[in-house]
Protein backbone atom coordinates (compact mmCIF):
# COMPACT_ATOMS: atom_id res chain seq x y z
CA UNK A 1 0.00 0.00 0.00
CA UNK A 2 1.21 3.60 -0.91
CA UNK A 3 1.46 5.86 2.06
CA UNK A 4 -1.83 7.62 0.07
CA UNK A 5 -3.68 4.39 1.05
CA UNK A 6 -3.82 3.26 -2.83
CA UNK A 7 -3.43 -0.79 -3.80
CA UNK A 8 -1.83 -1.81 -6.24
CA UNK A 9 -2.46 -5.56 -7.46
CA UNK A 10 1.03 -6.29 -7.36
CA UNK A 11 3.21 -8.43 -5.10
CA UNK A 12 5.95 -5.27 -3.77
CA UNK A 13 6.15 -1.83 -4.88
CA UNK A 14 9.93 -3.43 -5.20
CA UNK A 15 8.80 -5.46 -8.35
CA UNK A 16 7.31 -2.46 -9.86
CA UNK A 17 10.73 -1.22 -9.93
CA UNK A 18 12.17 -4.44 -11.08
CA UNK A 19 10.09 -3.96 -14.34
CA UNK A 20 10.48 -0.34 -14.98
CA UNK A 21 14.00 -1.20 -15.22
CA UNK A 22 13.37 -4.36 -16.95
CA UNK A 23 10.71 -3.44 -19.12
CA UNK A 24 11.18 -4.06 -23.28
CA UNK A 25 8.09 -4.76 -24.45
CA UNK A 26 6.04 -2.25 -25.76
CA UNK A 27 5.17 1.58 -24.28
CA UNK A 28 3.03 0.62 -21.78
CA UNK A 29 4.33 -2.08 -20.83
CA UNK A 30 3.58 -5.95 -19.43
CA UNK A 31 5.00 -6.49 -15.71
CA UNK A 32 7.03 -10.33 -15.55
CA UNK A 33 4.48 -11.19 -12.86
CA UNK A 34 4.42 -14.95 -11.18
CA UNK A 35 2.51 -18.26 -12.69
CA UNK A 36 -1.20 -18.36 -12.28
CA UNK A 37 -1.92 -19.72 -9.03
CA UNK A 38 -5.44 -20.50 -10.29
CA UNK A 39 -6.65 -21.39 -13.61
CA UNK A 40 -9.80 -19.69 -14.99
CA UNK A 41 -13.34 -22.29 -15.19
CA UNK A 42 -12.96 -22.67 -19.30
CA UNK A 43 -8.97 -24.25 -18.78
CA UNK A 44 -11.32 -27.37 -17.37
CA UNK A 45 -11.10 -28.85 -20.96
CA UNK A 46 -9.48 -32.18 -21.66
CA UNK A 47 -8.45 -31.64 -24.94
CA UNK A 48 -6.63 -28.05 -23.55
CA UNK A 49 -5.24 -30.00 -21.04
CA UNK A 50 -3.92 -32.84 -23.66
CA UNK A 51 -2.42 -29.86 -25.89
CA UNK A 52 -0.76 -28.31 -23.01
CA UNK A 53 0.88 -31.44 -21.60
CA UNK A 54 2.17 -32.17 -25.59
CA UNK A 55 3.84 -29.00 -25.65
CA UNK A 56 5.96 -29.22 -22.74
CA UNK A 57 6.94 -33.44 -24.29
CA UNK A 58 10.25 -33.04 -25.91
CA UNK A 59 9.59 -35.82 -27.64
CA UNK A 60 6.24 -34.50 -29.08
CA UNK A 61 6.27 -34.74 -32.71
CA UNK A 62 3.71 -32.92 -35.03
CA UNK A 63 0.57 -35.83 -35.48
CA UNK A 64 -0.18 -36.70 -38.95
CA UNK A 65 -3.08 -33.84 -39.51
CA UNK A 66 -5.42 -35.52 -42.04
CA UNK A 67 -5.52 -32.64 -44.32
CA UNK A 68 -8.33 -31.06 -45.13
CA UNK A 69 -10.22 -28.84 -47.80
CA UNK A 70 -9.00 -25.67 -47.89
CA UNK A 71 -11.18 -23.07 -49.42
CA UNK A 72 -10.34 -20.34 -52.53
CA UNK A 73 -11.66 -17.80 -49.87
CA UNK A 74 -10.79 -18.49 -46.63
CA UNK A 75 -13.48 -16.10 -45.22
CA UNK A 76 -15.63 -19.43 -45.98
CA UNK A 77 -14.32 -21.36 -43.07
CA UNK A 78 -16.45 -21.17 -39.85
CA UNK A 79 -14.44 -23.07 -37.29
CA UNK A 80 -11.04 -23.58 -36.61
CA UNK A 81 -9.89 -26.17 -38.06
CA UNK A 82 -6.13 -27.94 -37.21
CA UNK A 83 -3.41 -27.45 -39.28
CA UNK A 84 -0.52 -30.11 -40.49
CA UNK A 85 3.13 -28.07 -39.75
CA UNK A 86 4.45 -28.90 -43.09
CA UNK A 87 1.51 -26.87 -45.04
CA UNK A 88 2.76 -23.68 -42.99
CA UNK A 89 6.05 -22.19 -44.73
CA UNK A 90 7.24 -18.86 -42.03
CA UNK A 91 8.07 -15.70 -43.60
CA UNK A 92 9.79 -12.63 -41.41
CA UNK A 93 8.53 -11.64 -38.28
CA UNK A 94 6.08 -9.18 -37.84
CA UNK A 95 5.22 -8.40 -34.49
CA UNK A 96 5.56 -9.84 -30.58
CA UNK A 97 2.61 -10.10 -28.11
CA UNK A 98 1.78 -10.93 -24.47
CA UNK A 99 2.46 -15.21 -25.11
CA UNK A 100 3.69 -15.24 -28.73
CA UNK A 101 5.76 -14.00 -31.38
CA UNK A 102 3.99 -13.32 -35.18
CA UNK A 103 5.34 -14.27 -38.22
CA UNK A 104 3.91 -13.45 -41.72
CA UNK A 105 3.12 -16.44 -43.61
CA UNK A 106 1.62 -19.00 -46.46
CA UNK A 107 -0.56 -21.92 -45.53
CA UNK A 108 -1.50 -23.61 -49.20
CA UNK A 109 -1.21 -20.94 -51.21
CA UNK A 110 -2.79 -18.68 -48.68
CA UNK A 111 -0.90 -15.27 -46.70
CA UNK A 112 -1.56 -15.32 -43.38
CA UNK A 113 0.01 -14.71 -39.97
CA UNK A 114 1.02 -17.17 -37.21
CA UNK A 115 1.26 -16.44 -33.60
CA UNK A 116 3.79 -18.90 -32.44
CA UNK A 117 6.00 -19.78 -29.55
CA UNK A 118 9.48 -21.74 -29.50
CA UNK A 119 9.48 -25.05 -27.89
CA UNK A 120 12.07 -24.11 -25.69
CA UNK A 121 9.86 -21.40 -24.19
CA UNK A 122 7.11 -23.21 -23.15
CA UNK A 123 5.28 -24.35 -19.93
CA UNK A 124 2.03 -25.17 -18.74
CA UNK A 125 0.97 -21.99 -17.53
CA UNK A 126 1.85 -20.56 -21.16
CA UNK A 127 0.33 -22.72 -23.12
CA UNK A 128 -2.97 -22.69 -21.08
CA UNK A 129 -2.70 -18.81 -21.98
CA UNK A 130 -2.32 -19.45 -25.65
CA UNK A 131 -4.86 -22.55 -25.73
CA UNK A 132 -7.07 -19.89 -23.82
CA UNK A 133 -6.59 -17.12 -26.62
CA UNK A 134 -7.51 -19.89 -29.50
CA UNK A 135 -10.44 -20.67 -27.75
CA UNK A 136 -11.59 -17.32 -27.23
CA UNK A 137 -10.95 -16.56 -30.75
CA UNK A 138 -13.19 -19.69 -32.26
CA UNK A 139 -15.85 -17.70 -29.88
CA UNK A 140 -15.81 -14.75 -31.68
CA UNK A 141 -13.42 -14.02 -34.63
CA UNK A 142 -16.28 -13.69 -36.78
CA UNK A 143 -17.13 -10.65 -37.31
CA UNK A 144 -15.47 -8.03 -39.69
CA UNK A 145 -14.13 -5.78 -37.37
CA UNK A 146 -12.30 -8.87 -35.05
CA UNK A 147 -9.31 -10.59 -36.71
CA UNK A 148 -10.41 -14.06 -38.24
CA UNK A 149 -8.50 -16.73 -37.00
CA UNK A 150 -8.35 -19.66 -39.25
CA UNK A 151 -6.75 -22.56 -37.14
CA UNK A 152 -3.76 -24.01 -35.05
CA UNK A 153 -1.06 -26.28 -34.97
CA UNK A 154 -0.19 -28.26 -32.23
CA UNK A 155 4.23 -28.64 -32.94
CA UNK A 156 5.02 -26.09 -33.31
CA UNK A 157 1.98 -24.16 -31.59
CA UNK A 158 0.67 -21.98 -33.75
CA UNK A 159 -2.33 -19.72 -34.23
CA UNK A 160 -3.11 -19.16 -38.13
CA UNK A 161 -5.07 -16.50 -38.44
CA UNK A 162 -5.83 -13.40 -41.23
CA UNK A 163 -3.01 -11.29 -42.55
CA UNK A 164 -3.47 -7.55 -42.48
CA UNK A 165 -1.03 -5.98 -45.27
CA UNK A 166 -1.29 -2.71 -44.14
CA UNK A 167 0.20 -3.45 -40.30
CA UNK A 168 -0.62 -1.72 -36.84
CA UNK A 169 -2.64 1.91 -36.61
CA UNK A 170 0.41 2.38 -34.46
CA UNK A 171 2.37 2.45 -36.68
CA UNK A 172 0.49 5.26 -38.77
CA UNK A 173 0.06 7.17 -36.04
CA UNK A 174 3.66 6.95 -35.22
CA UNK A 175 5.14 7.84 -38.61
CA UNK A 176 6.46 4.49 -39.01
CA UNK A 177 4.34 5.06 -42.46
CA UNK A 178 5.60 6.99 -45.71
CA UNK A 179 3.95 10.16 -45.98
CA UNK A 180 1.70 9.37 -49.08
CA UNK A 181 -0.32 6.59 -46.60
CA UNK A 182 -0.65 8.78 -43.42
CA UNK A 183 -4.60 8.90 -42.15
CA UNK A 184 -6.35 12.22 -42.16
CA UNK A 185 -8.24 13.23 -38.75
CA UNK A 186 -11.68 12.31 -40.04
CA UNK A 187 -10.17 8.55 -40.89
CA UNK A 188 -8.94 8.08 -37.38
CA UNK A 189 -12.74 8.75 -35.90
CA UNK A 190 -13.55 5.95 -38.84
CA UNK A 191 -11.16 3.83 -37.21
CA UNK A 192 -12.27 4.15 -33.86
CA UNK A 193 -15.61 3.40 -34.81
CA UNK A 194 -14.92 -0.02 -36.82
CA UNK A 195 -12.73 -0.67 -33.34
CA UNK A 196 -15.75 0.17 -31.45
CA UNK A 197 -17.42 -1.90 -33.50
CA UNK A 198 -15.28 -4.80 -33.07
CA UNK A 199 -14.70 -5.00 -29.20
CA UNK A 200 -18.54 -4.52 -28.89
CA UNK A 201 -19.06 -7.96 -30.85
CA UNK A 202 -16.37 -9.57 -28.20
CA UNK A 203 -18.44 -7.96 -25.01
CA UNK A 204 -22.06 -9.38 -26.90
CA UNK A 205 -19.98 -12.82 -26.84
CA UNK A 206 -19.10 -12.05 -22.55
CA UNK A 207 -15.32 -11.71 -23.51
CA UNK A 208 -13.10 -8.93 -22.11
CA UNK A 209 -10.13 -7.72 -23.99
CA UNK A 210 -7.94 -6.22 -21.89
CA UNK A 211 -5.37 -4.89 -24.13
CA UNK A 212 -7.31 -2.32 -26.64
CA UNK A 213 -4.56 0.25 -27.72
CA UNK A 214 -3.79 1.09 -30.93
CA UNK A 215 -1.25 -0.82 -31.23
CA UNK A 216 -3.99 -3.65 -31.57
CA UNK A 217 -5.42 -2.42 -34.26
CA UNK A 218 -4.62 -3.85 -37.37
CA UNK A 219 -5.64 -2.41 -40.93
CA UNK A 220 -5.52 -3.21 -44.53
CA UNK A 221 -3.09 -1.56 -46.43
CA UNK A 222 -5.43 2.17 -47.23
CA UNK A 223 -3.89 2.53 -50.84
CA UNK A 224 -6.09 -0.44 -52.09
CA UNK A 225 -9.60 0.86 -50.94
CA UNK A 226 -11.69 1.66 -48.22
CA UNK A 227 -10.76 1.48 -44.80
CA UNK A 228 -10.68 -1.91 -43.04
CA UNK A 229 -9.32 -2.20 -39.71
CA UNK A 230 -9.80 -5.25 -36.93
CA UNK A 231 -9.35 -5.67 -33.16
CA UNK A 232 -6.46 -7.90 -32.56
CA UNK A 233 -4.57 -10.02 -29.96
CA UNK A 234 -6.47 -11.78 -27.50
CA UNK A 235 -3.69 -13.28 -25.43
CA UNK A 236 -4.72 -11.21 -22.38
CA UNK A 237 -8.61 -11.75 -23.17
CA UNK A 238 -10.71 -13.54 -20.81
CA UNK A 239 -14.63 -14.56 -20.45
CA UNK A 240 -16.99 -12.75 -18.38
CA UNK A 241 -19.29 -14.30 -15.57
CA UNK A 242 -21.88 -12.12 -14.76
CA UNK A 243 -19.71 -10.39 -12.06
CA UNK A 244 -16.36 -8.70 -12.93
CA UNK A 245 -13.38 -10.87 -13.99
CA UNK A 246 -10.79 -10.75 -11.26
CA UNK A 247 -7.45 -11.38 -11.98
CA UNK A 248 -5.96 -13.94 -10.20
CA UNK A 249 -2.41 -13.74 -11.04
CA UNK A 250 0.40 -10.88 -11.33
CA UNK A 251 0.77 -10.43 -15.04
CA UNK A 252 -1.35 -7.89 -15.31
CA UNK A 253 -1.95 -5.50 -18.70
CA UNK A 254 0.05 -2.26 -20.42
CA UNK A 255 -0.81 0.14 -17.50
CA UNK A 256 -0.54 2.97 -19.39
CA UNK A 257 -4.08 1.98 -21.28
CA UNK A 258 -5.42 0.49 -17.90
CA UNK A 259 -8.49 1.37 -15.68
CA UNK A 260 -7.99 2.43 -11.70
CA UNK A 261 -10.45 -0.78 -11.01
CA UNK A 262 -7.79 -2.58 -13.19
CA UNK A 263 -4.94 -1.03 -11.28
CA UNK A 264 -6.16 -0.93 -8.01
CA UNK A 265 -8.48 -3.78 -7.80
CA UNK A 266 -7.70 -6.35 -10.65
CA UNK A 267 -11.31 -5.72 -11.63
CA UNK A 268 -11.96 -5.54 -15.25
CA UNK A 269 -15.07 -5.74 -17.04
CA UNK A 270 -16.62 -4.34 -20.08
CA UNK A 271 -16.17 -0.88 -18.77
CA UNK A 272 -12.69 -1.19 -18.33
CA UNK A 273 -12.37 -1.74 -22.24
CA UNK A 274 -14.01 1.03 -22.53
CA UNK A 275 -11.23 2.95 -20.65
CA UNK A 276 -8.97 1.43 -22.35
CA UNK A 277 -11.26 2.74 -25.84
CA UNK A 278 -10.69 5.97 -24.16
CA UNK A 279 -6.98 6.08 -23.93
CA UNK A 280 -6.63 4.39 -27.59
CA UNK A 281 -9.14 7.18 -29.07
CA UNK A 282 -6.82 9.82 -27.52
CA UNK A 283 -4.03 7.87 -28.97
CA UNK A 284 -5.74 7.96 -32.72
CA UNK A 285 -6.74 11.89 -32.57
CA UNK A 286 -3.46 13.29 -31.54
CA UNK A 287 -0.94 10.41 -32.87
CA UNK A 288 1.29 10.46 -29.69
CA UNK A 289 1.91 7.79 -27.00
CA UNK A 290 0.03 8.01 -23.88
CA UNK A 291 1.84 9.80 -21.08
CA UNK A 292 4.92 9.85 -22.70
CA UNK A 293 6.96 11.59 -20.38
CA UNK A 294 6.40 9.51 -17.61
CA UNK A 295 7.09 6.11 -16.75
CA UNK A 296 4.56 3.40 -16.67
CA UNK A 297 4.21 2.43 -12.62
CA UNK A 298 4.47 6.11 -12.15
CA UNK A 299 1.80 6.57 -14.62
CA UNK A 300 -0.37 3.87 -12.50
CA UNK A 301 0.30 5.86 -9.20
CA UNK A 302 -0.77 9.27 -10.70
CA UNK A 303 -3.70 7.47 -12.54
CA UNK A 304 -4.76 6.34 -8.83
CA UNK A 305 -3.74 9.24 -6.46
CA UNK A 306 -4.13 12.24 -8.82
CA UNK A 307 -6.73 11.35 -11.54
CA UNK A 308 -4.26 11.98 -14.42
CA UNK A 309 -5.88 11.88 -17.64
CA UNK A 310 -3.55 12.46 -20.89
CA UNK A 311 -3.42 16.11 -21.96
CA UNK A 312 -6.07 17.42 -24.29
CA UNK A 313 -5.74 19.56 -26.91
CA UNK A 314 -7.71 22.08 -29.11
CA UNK A 315 -7.55 20.26 -31.93
CA UNK A 316 -9.89 17.61 -30.86
CA UNK A 317 -13.19 18.54 -31.80
CA UNK A 318 -14.99 19.32 -28.56
CA UNK A 319 -17.62 16.16 -29.22
CA UNK A 320 -14.93 13.92 -29.23
CA UNK A 321 -13.15 15.40 -26.45
CA UNK A 322 -16.51 14.62 -24.63
CA UNK A 323 -16.93 11.43 -25.51
CA UNK A 324 -13.00 10.66 -24.45
CA UNK A 325 -13.52 12.34 -20.93
CA UNK A 326 -16.84 9.82 -20.28
CA UNK A 327 -14.68 7.05 -21.31
CA UNK A 328 -12.14 7.44 -19.17
CA UNK A 329 -13.97 8.42 -15.72
CA UNK A 330 -12.84 6.98 -12.66
CA UNK A 331 -16.43 5.74 -12.03
CA UNK A 332 -17.10 2.52 -14.16
CA UNK A 333 -20.78 2.96 -13.82
CA UNK A 334 -20.76 6.11 -15.52
CA UNK A 335 -18.89 5.40 -18.63
CA UNK A 336 -20.83 4.99 -22.01
CA UNK A 337 -21.25 1.19 -23.02
CA UNK A 338 -20.22 0.35 -26.74
CA UNK A 339 -23.70 0.55 -28.69
CA UNK A 340 -23.53 4.30 -27.21
CA UNK A 341 -19.79 4.82 -28.36
CA UNK A 342 -21.05 3.67 -31.62
CA UNK A 343 -23.89 5.93 -32.10
CA UNK A 344 -22.06 9.08 -31.22
CA UNK A 345 -19.04 8.36 -33.38
CA UNK A 346 -21.29 7.47 -36.30
CA UNK A 347 -23.22 10.89 -35.67
CA UNK A 348 -20.24 12.74 -35.80
CA UNK A 349 -18.82 10.55 -39.01
CA UNK A 350 -21.76 11.25 -40.96
CA UNK A 351 -22.24 14.82 -39.47
CA UNK A 352 -18.14 15.20 -40.89
CA UNK A 353 -19.02 13.58 -44.29
CA UNK A 354 -21.71 15.43 -45.13
CA UNK A 355 -19.51 19.08 -44.39
CA UNK A 356 -16.81 17.73 -47.00
CA UNK A 357 -19.69 16.98 -49.50
CA UNK A 358 -20.93 20.63 -49.17
CA UNK A 359 -16.95 21.96 -49.65
CA UNK A 360 -16.46 20.31 -52.81
CA UNK A 361 -20.32 20.79 -54.24
CA UNK A 362 -19.08 25.03 -53.21
CA UNK A 363 -15.58 24.20 -54.59
CA UNK A 364 -16.97 23.24 -57.67
CA UNK A 365 -19.58 25.91 -58.31
CA UNK A 366 -16.78 28.26 -58.13
CA UNK A 367 -14.78 26.86 -60.66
Amino acid sequence: MFSNGVNLPLSSYNNMNNFNNNNNMSSGGLYPGNSMNKMPFYYNDPKAMQMASALEDPHAQDSATPRRRIPADLSELTELIEINANELQFDVEIGRGAYGTVYKARWCGHEVACKKFAKEDVDTTKAMQFIKEMQISSKASNHPNIVRYYGFCQVPFCLVMEYMDGGSVQEYLRHDKPQSIQISPLQRIIIAKQAALGIKHLHDHKIVHRDIAARNLLMKDPRKGELHVVVSDFGMSQILNEEPYIATYTTVGPLKWMAPEALNEQKYSTKSDVYSFGITLWELLTGQEPYADVDPVNTAVEVLVSQKRPKMYETIPPKIQKLMKRCWDSDPNTRPDFAEIIQILTKFIDRAQKQQKRKQNDSDDDD
